[in-house]
């Protein structure tokens, strides 16, 4: 298990203490993390997909996946790619 840290100040402003960066989740992809996680009867398991701005110091997730379906997602990315995995 992972310790819970306590943050101060802004996310993502770079001061002592602060989240490393901030985190903005679509209402799409939140909305389908929530139905996901009420309806399945088993443990909930998926994928997120979004852009990293590194200058600002932000996240930004666009996409939720289930499982099942982020599984079949990664290998098309990367028989795309021209990876096997």
């Amino acid at each position: 298990m992972v310790t819970c840290e306590e943050y101060r100040g802004p996310a993502g402003s770079g001061a002592p203490g602060a989240q490393p960066f901030s985190v903005a989740v679509a209402r799409s992809a939140l909305l389908a993390m929530d139905f996901h996680a009420h309806l399945s009867q088993h443990e909930v398991i998926g994928m997120l997909g979004g852009t990293f701005d590194a200058a600002a110091r932000s996240m930004r997730c666009a996409y939720s996946l289930r499982c099942s379906f982020a599984l079949k997602w990664s290998v098309l990315v990367h028989r795309a790619a021209g990876q096997h995995l």
